[in-house]
């Protein structure tokens, strides 16, 4: 990097404490700094639990099962794994409709 850049970066760009002391060491701390909270800002909202459920019941109708049973898959497996994720609910919902229930 020329002198010149080097000089604009340390002017405009450089992140500094409020007593002037260099926080970002080089360019690279600059870019890392900018590309952490660019991806920050756009991570997706944690979705509700009562979301994550809509869609996997959403998702067992679109396989093809009725809503009844859709419905019925998604409260046993919320009993079992609770609603940790949308992957492992589903998980555990197909595999409620794919165990033949005992009676």
């Amino acid at each position: 990097m020329s002198d010149f850049s080097r000089q604009i970066w340390d002017m405009k760009y450089r992140l500094k404490a409020a007593d002037g002391t260099p926080v970002d060491h080089d360019v690279a701390d600059s870019w890392a700094r900018v590309a952490i909270a660019a991806a920050e800002a756009e991570k997706p909202a944690a979705a509700s639990p009562a979301g994550v459920e809509a869609d996997v019941r959403s998702a067992l109708i679109n396989l093809g099962y009725d809503e009844r049973t859709a419905e019925t898959a998604v409260k046993e497996a919320k009993g079992q794994v609770g609603v940790a994720s949308f992957e492992k609910l589903l998980r555990a919902s197909l595999n409620s409709v794919s165990t033949p229930q005992k009676r």
